[in-house]
């Protein structure tokens, strides 16, 4: 059992946009979501085609997003093996799920990472460098997957469907040298012993500044940089561990990418699977901007319509495959992720 007392300071990173504000920008994204349908037209054939959703497309939709979820947090589990050797499987999960919600509840681009890494220093006790190696890793390997998943998707559907120009182009242009700074920041990240005189010297200074603020030691940073450091050697050196993120971090990947060609297929809407490859990841970008309504209620929403009907989905079908995508992935991730804190005791958490 966690004792919740050791998490009140996380629970505050939590807590620092109030009820009523959450209340208030949820509606607003609600409010955006409904003018934008209103104006876009085709409601009428949306709820149609939302009624025609049977129970076991909504259940295997919650499995999917169920492994979407879990396998985030094996992943950690895997980096972290990977440095410290033995390591507590649940509670790598548990702290998968507890970043998934901080980005939910505040998402402002980097409040899971915070949160994930806070849980990993004060509740599971890793080092502060480790911590942050890891943490850093699972997400630049994440994105290198989206953005390959992204890329191969786009040539896939240009020779399939002979495009030449497409409104998504842009976008996708700038995936490719998204992928080219996150292939850039991992190799420097593992490879970081090969300027660690330079990077030593410069945390020198940075370290003196600090501490005539009384915020951190030149020893404390020293002391954070060679963890980091040597983490980085073992992530680099365990080609297999490598290998196994990239797979489970795949597979999650696919498993999200799933939810939505369920969803067409089950309404009688066959459309390829690397359509839904393209639209899933680009249309998950919005969470990164920090706008602060919870889970980008309305404001993903409309995303998903927009990249749906850019790639040449009816209207009434790109609403009803985004409503029902939407509400299942919240409501299961809050729901699980709820049950989950109260059994492990760190309901206090989430409040």
């Amino acid at each position: 059992m966690f004792q919740t007392s050791e998490l009140l300071e996380i629970s505050k990173t939590v807590s620092k946009i109030k009820k009523k504000q959450m209340i208030l920008l949820s509606l607003a994204g609600i409010a955006t979501l409904i003018a934008f349908i209103y104006l876009l037209g085709g409601p009428e054939e949306a709820l149609g085609l939302i009624l025609l959703i049977t129970p076991m497309t909504l259940t295997t939709m919650v499995l999917l997003e169920l492994v979407n979820i879990t396998l985030y947090g094996i992943a950690w589990w895997l980096i972290l093996r990977a440095i410290r050797g033995k390591v507590n499987l649940k509670e790598c999960v548990v702290a998968g799920y507890v970043s998934i919600l901080g980005d939910m509840l505040v998402p402002t681009g980097i409040t899971g990472e915070a949160l994930w890494y806070l849980y990993a220093t004060r509740r599971l006790k890793v080092k502060s460098g480790e911590a942050a190696v890891s943490i850093i890793v699972h997400r630049l390997i994440d994105s290198l997957l989206f953005t390959s998943i992204v890329l191969i998707s786009w040539i896939r559907l240009s020779l399939l469907y002979h495009w030449r120009t497409h409104p998504l182009g842009q976008y996708v242009s700038l995936v490719v040298l998204a992928s080219i700074f996150c292939f850039s920041c991992l190799y420097i990240l593992l490879h970081v012993d090969l300027v660690s005189d330079h990077v030593e010297n410069i945390l020198t200074k940075i370290s003196h500044k600090l501490s005539k603020y009384k915020m951190f030691s030149r020893i404390e940073v020293l002391r954070f940089f060679n963890d980091f450091q040597n983490a980085a050697l073992l992530i680099r050196h365990n080609m297999l561990s490598t290998t196994l993120i990239t797979l489970v971090l795949l597979t999650r990947w696919l498993s999200g990418i799933s939810i939505p060609y369920v969803v067409f297929n089950s309404l009688g809407y066959k459309v390829s699977f690397w359509l839904t490859a393209l639209a899933y990841p680009l249309y998950g970008l919005t969470l990164l901007l920090p706008g602060g309504i919870p889970a980008m209620i309305g404001i993903l929403d409309v995303t998903m319509i927009s990249i749906f009907l850019l790639l040449g989905i009816k209207k009434g079908v790109a609403i009803a495959v985004s409503f029902i995508t939407r509400l299942v992935t919240i409501v299961t991730d809050l729901l699980f992720i709820s049950i989950i804190s109260a059994y492990m005791g760190i309901s206090e958490f989430i409040k």
